[in-house]
């Protein structure tokens, strides 16, 4: 990061009950931020028969401007009946040029490419919600949701030299530039009503009717490019829909420290997916069950175990079959075949809060099933690759575990952090189907040290492995961070200070720098002024860079990240 500048007002413009049935409330936020990064890489491809390095330097220059505001009115008559409405505007203007230069030694590559992201977003969001109470034992509630969202996104890439030639055929020998202006309307609509009826203090019965419907309406054209094996490829034109639709009932037990909820989902599913090259539709009844049980006291102490099938649409980018240029080596191609996916999803939790010693234990795993394994579907001519998604006729699986630990010894609190993360991952490379598992496991010790109102000193070092196996091959990268935090008061004053050392990277043989940092912030203030004068000091040790390390599929990368210099400020805040 070379430069961050940000801009922030909001307003609350009014909270009042315009009489005992009615209140209104009226928000705005505006938010501006300027950023400048500038990134060195090295990105290292493994392919079944083919093995390169792509050395990147990239510089870009990003402006964000955001705004929104609100607007809620509440409506209740007696104390048997409400509604609630809310109404949101959201207005996004981003705008990002990448400069970017690209070395590959094995095939003489030196590219230059300038990419430029601008465009904006309206969204308006409502939402009414209703609640009635029939009886002591029968109550029930209704909503509509309605999200409206209007997009235009432009896109261009240009470059000094021909890219992608394998795959596409540029307009111009000359002028190696492509335009994408795309312009999409999206709708989303829910609608449900919910029965409750009481039948004692230990059971209760629900039912449910649950609409939602997702609409897509996008259009646009690439220029600067054809392909002359189809005349559609750079026609992005799209009308998606998909629809969810349940009658669905629950039965509730409880008692004093036990909770079981029992759910049953009958769904239609509908999917419809027009392009100027094919039209497909799509629609299955599903059943969903869910078994929630819960025991303890409270949601601090205790234990939740849940199941739940469910079923995710393929989504709109996936099935639009037409070239969306990524970069000046690769491009995306939806498949328009792509299938929707069936999960099983169980949940575990514990929980255990001790208030006397602030002891806290707490653990929680994942295991998510899917019928297939969505991957990518590569196709590659020497640099170049063109990249699609299909699924792969194996389960897919995902296990995640994360546990803690925390306890008060007098003026000490050591804590101890675990999490390991376990996936099933295919991909096919120029029809070749390889699969790979990938581990990720992370340990975080502290120990803190405090006094009120005089000192509070933390130490903590984290240690993250990550390691990627497939058949013949195997990547890793290793993060590790060891950081103190402190703060020292004494009257009006207050002095805070964090520093850290960061050593990063793939584990290739090659050595991995250090990087340390640190920061530091001394504020006085008086009591009860709402007035404070603050130093602060940024990156004290005037470091340049840091370094990154990210493992995917087929991609190995390491990125130096440039930095601000070492910053000194002086400033006067208020505060009521």
């Amino acid at each position: 990061m070379i430069k961050n500048i940000n801009k922030f007002a909001a307003f609350n413009g009014f909270k009042r009950g315009m009489d005992k049935k009615l209140s209104l409330t009226l928000y705005g936020v505006y938010n501006e931020n300027r950023l400048g990064t500038e990134i060195a890489g090295s990105n290292s491809y493994t392919l079944p028969d083919l093995r390169y390095t792509e050395q990147t330097y990239m510089r870009s220059s990003q402006v964000n401007r955001q705004a929104s505001l609100n607007l809620s009115t509440g409506f209740k008559p007696n104390p048997y009946f409400s509604i609630d409405y809310n109404v949101g505007a959201f207005w996004t203007l981003p705008k990002q040029p990448i400069h970017t230069n690209s070395a590959i030694d094995k095939f003489s590559v030196d590219n230059n490419s300038l990419q430029t992201q601008s465009g904006n977003s309206l969204v308006l969001k409502q939402y009414l919600e209703g609640n009635w109470k029939h009886s002591l034992r029968s109550y029930s509630s209704f909503a509509f949701q309605h999200q409206y969202t209007y997009e235009k996104d432009n896109f261009s890439l240009s470059s000094d030299s021909l890219f992608l030639p394998d795959f596409i055929r540029l307009d111009s020998s000359k002028n190696y530039r492509i335009v994408r202006p795309i312009e999409r309307k999206k709708q989303l609509f829910n609608a449900s009503y919910k029965y409750y009826w009481v039948i004692n203090q230990q059971q209760q019965l629900h039912v449910e009717v649950n609409s939602q419907n997702e609409i897509l309406r996008q259009q646009g054209q690439s220029t600067g490019a054809r392909d002359t094996s189809h005349q559609y490829l750079f026609d992005h034109e799209q009308d998606y829909q998909n629809s969810s639709n349940y009658l669905g009932g629950s039965y509730r037990l409880d008692f004093e420290k036990l909770k079981i909820l029992i759910s049953l989902k009958e769904y239609y599913l509908y999917l419809t997916n027009q392009t100027p090259v094919y039209t497909g539709h799509y629609g299955k009844w599903f059943l969903q069950p869910e078994l929630d049980i819960k025991y303890g006291k409270n949601a601090l102490d205790g234990f939740r175990l849940n199941y739940r099938r469910g079923y995710n649409f393929a989504t709109a980018s996936d099935l639009n079959p037409s070239y969306w240029i990524t970069g000046y080596n690769s491009l995306f191609r939806g498949n328009i075949f792509l299938e929707g996916q069936t999960f099983h999803k169980f949940n575990f939790t514990y929980n255990n809060f001790r208030l006397t010693d602030f002891r806290v234990i707490y653990f929680n795993s994942t295991l998510t099933l899917k019928d297939q394994i969505k991957g990518n579907s590569l196709v590659t001519s020497s640099y170049q690759q063109l990249k699609s998604v299909m699924l792969f006729d194996r389960p897919d699986l995902n296990f995640t575990n994360i546990g803690g630990y925390s306890i008060r010894y007098g003026r000490f609190e050591p804590g101890v952090y675990l999490s390991y993360i376990h996936m099933k991952l295919a991909q096919a490379i120029d029809q070749e189907e390889i699969n790979l598992r990938q581990n990720t496991v992370s340990s975080d010790l502290s120990l803190r040290w405090f006094k009120p109102k005089f000192l509070d000193i933390k130490v903590a070092w984290t240690n993250t492995n990550s390691w990627q196996k497939s058949t013949g091959n195997e990547e890793k990268v290793a993060f590790n961070k060891w950081s103190v935090t402190g703060k020292y008061t004494m009257k009006n004053l207050v002095l805070k200070t964090d520093w850290s050392m960061l050593k990063t990277g793939l584990a290739n043989g090659n050595p991995a720098p250090v990087n340390v940092n640190g920061n530091f912030e001394l504020r006085y203030q008086k009591a009860k002024s709402p007035f404070s004068l603050y130093v602060q000091g940024l990156n004290v040790l005037k470091n340049n860079s840091y370094r990154t390390a990210v493992l995917t599929e087929y991609i190995s990368s390491e990125k130096v990240i440039y930095t601000m210099p070492r910053i000194f400020l002086m400033g006067l805040s208020y505060s009521l």
